[in-house]
This record gives structure tokens, C-alpha cells and sequence, in this order.
């Protein structure tokens, strides 16, 4: 299967999303998906910026992963960062891999983190 098309689908279901990327344990891009209507922003074009949003957030869910196993909270089931510019959600998968989705300000993450769902289960069934 094309890893791109469920990652596509993501973000044209969800107003506001600019963008999906799997990720490997590492933080470097598996497949990702840049919506089509993105400008270039500070000199990175949509793919580089969505590369660079889901590196440092792969480093955010390892680093809340040890936490959460240290004081046995249980698996992260997903990881919501709001910023003043956007939203990032990130979805761990099996084997050290995880889905980020990149979401405007003013965005539904409910249905960011229905559509991540069904994306996850998709990948995952491949990976």
C-alpha cells in the first residue's frame, strides 16, 4: 500500500490540517504529506518544515514516554501540542514509529485525532 494515501486523506478530511508525516523512532520522515495551498514559510518549503516540526516533536513523545512508563501512567495514547501559530498532534505507533499531524490555529483537533486514528491503524497494519 501507498503510505502517502492515508496520510492525504488525513489532511484533506480535517479543515485547518497542513500537513501528516510517519516518522521512525529517530524522528526522520518515513512518508509525509504536505497540503497542495501552503506558502513557503521563513525559507523552508511545506515538506522541510513539516520534517522539521515532526523532529522535534518525536523527541517530545520519547521524552513523555519515560515519564510516563517512570511513574506508570500507562501508554501515550497521543500527545496534543497547542501553540500560538498551530497545533501538532502526534500519535505513537508500534515499533518506535508515530504520526504527527500539523494543524493551523484555528483547526478541529477532534477531528485531527478521529481521522490519526484511522490513519494509525491503517499504517500500522503495513509497517
Amino acid at each position: 500500500m501507498n503510505l502517502k494515501e492515508p496520510l492525504a486523506d488525513v489532511v484533506n478530511r480535517v479543515p485547518g490540517a497542513v500537513g501528516a508525516i510517519l516518522v521512525d523512532n529517530d524522528g526522520e520522515a518515513v512518508v509525509l504529506y504536505a497540503a497542495s495551498n501552503q506558502v513557503h514559510t521563513n525559507g523552508y518549503t511545506p515538506e522541510e518544515r513539516i520534517k522539521l516540526i515532526a523532529a522535534y516533536h518525536t523527541i517530545s513523545l520519547r521524552d513523555a514516554s519515560q515519564f510516563s512508563k517512570q511513574f506508570g501512567f500507562g501508554q501515550i495514547n497521543h500527545l496534543v501540542h497547542r501553540y500560538e501559530a498551530g497545533t501538532v498532534v502526534t500519535k505513537p505507533l508500534d515499533d518506535g514509529y508515530a504520526l504527527l499531524l500539523v494543524l493551523e490555529s484555528e483547526s478541529y483537533v477532534g477531528k485531527g485525532l478521529l481521522y490519526l486514528n484511522q490513519a494509525g491503524a491503517v499504517i500500522s497494519e503495513d509497517l
